[in-house]
């Protein structure tokens, strides 16, 4: 199927409209059979850095499979619709990978009202769907509805650790990445100092920590191996 199939497909699972309800039908008919594959969800605070990270971290994957990214952007305040900045940072030309942007649409919780809807239809089509959420809170956590594992991205210099430490987020994220690792000993700095609480957090489970640079490629093969580990 082409990238431009999928995407009208896409849009009939995001349609409100009697003769959409009738097609996402048929395709839910027709699909109910296929392989289901692994969704990682990436969610994080504005600004640090999950479009970047992801555009970045993506070739590494789509060298063992075919990969959809379903990127939740916040609506314009002016037509309603998404303002694509997450597109703009995800790298083009590549067969193997679908890129697909939703707007919110205010929805709370970090996703749009129909993502769940768009994730069935995409991992009926591709080998690994990746799902990044709007910038997000404590309490914005819908991604762990959607998602087998979830990625939670912060920062250096992105305020007192004891913030994760607070209920929400935090609380279904199977693994942390610390973004933004690019100058060795504030990266190291930050990374013992996720490492010292996160055990506070999440006592009696053990949460693996990986520090990335995107701009660097620190710890990006790494990052990859893990994914593809726990969605193998």
């Amino acid at each position: 199927m082409t990238a431009g199939e999928v995407a009208r497909l896409v849009t009939v699972f995001e349609r409100d409209d009697p003769a959409a309800a009738r097609e996402r039908d048929a395709v839910r008919a027709r699909l109910a059979q296929a392989p289901v594959a692994p969704v990682i969800g990436l969610t994080g605070a504005p600004g640090v850095g999950k479009s970047t990270l992801i555009g970045a971290l993506v070739p590494h994957l789509t060298v063992h499979r075919r990969v959809a990214v379903l990127a939740v952007d916040p609506s314009s305040r002016v037509s309603g619709g998404a303002l694509l900045g997450d597109r703009a940072r995800m790298p083009g030309g590549d067969d193997r990978l679908f890129v697909r942007s939703q707007a919110s649409g205010g929805q709370p919780g970090g996703l749009a009202a129909t993502t769940g809807d768009v994730v069935w239809l995409l991992r009926r089509l591709f080998g690994l769907v990746l799902v990044e959420t709007v910038g997000v809170g404590q309490t914005e956590d819908d991604i762990a509805g959607v998602a087998n594992h979830v990625l939670l991205l912060l920062q250096p210099l992105a305020g007192d650790v004891l913030q994760h430490l607070k209920a929400g987020v935090m609380e279904v994220a199977d693994a942390l990445v610390l973004t933004k690792c690019d100058e060795q000993s504030l990266a190291s700095r930050a990374h013992a100092e996720l490492a010292s609480t996160v055990g506070l957090a999440r006592p009696g489970r053990r949460v693996p920590l990986h520090a990335v640079s995107a701009r660097t490629g620190r710890g990006l093969p790494e990052l990859a191996a893990a994914v593809l580990a726990v969605s193998a």
